[in-house]
């Protein structure tokens, strides 16, 4: 008698097959997943330095502790942020700012200081402080120009502030993020010896 092969029956599929073939499957996914991972935990923590040492991370000015999310989410700080920034050079009184965040003198002190975590006059400061950071960074004027452009009425408050908030005064600060745009007098006027003109203006020739 001829004997008939059966045929070879199927794998049995068990539980623990299945997860080793689900793993193979999804493994190259996973690796490049964790290298994905990797690059930005990288990418954070290079950020997280370069805030550290470098003056864009404001240490100083954030030990207020601000809680600068609430100008986001109160519309009435929302309008005093947008009123302050839009108006950097004018006197910001108690009762003008009450009036932009709709609420009386009285009440607005303690809703802003509840809301924010400070004083709306240290937070004045500290924004034109800030201002004034950004001017020094980008302009070569005068400090006591660039504080008056931030707000401030006169140098020594000016001074004062900056160096509450930063530690250092507003020509130190200058001098170490732009050592090479120091303030300097004008250049005086180079005149040919062979003109045969004087050297010094008319004015201090005699000359009316």
């Amino acid at each position: 008698m001829c004997s008939i092969a059966s045929p070879a029956s199927p794998a049995i599929q068990t539980p623990s097959n299945l997860h080793a073939e689900t793993c193979r499957k999804i493994a190259p996914s996973c690796r490049k997943n964790a290298l994905t991972c990797e690059r930005r935990q990288e990418q954070v923590q290079t950020a997280q330095r370069n805030n550290v040492s470098s003056w864009r991370g404001d240490a100083c000015m954030t030990r207020l502790s601000l809680n600068e999310s609430a100008f986001i989410y109160y519309p009435r700080l929302r309008a005093v942020e947008q009123y302050v920034r839009a108006h950097p050079t004018d006197t910001i009184t108690l009762d003008r700012i009450a009036q932009i965040a709709g609420l009386e003198r009285k009440y607005f002190s303690a809703y802003f200081r509840s809301k924010v975590g400070a004083t709306f006059t240290t937070w004045l400061r500290l924004t034109r402080v800030r201002r004034a950071k950004e001017l020094i960074e980008a302009e070569d004027l005068p400090i006591s120009r660039l504080g008056c452009l931030s707000g401030f009425r006169d140098i020594r408050t000016f001074e004062r502030a900056f160096k509450e908030f930063l530690d250092v005064t507003p020509a130190a600060y200058r001098h170490s993020v732009r050592p090479c745009s120091p303030e300097s007098p004008p250049k005086a006027r180079l005149v040919p010896q062979s003109s045969g003109l004087s050297p010094h203006p008319p004015s201090e020739q005699g000359v009316q």
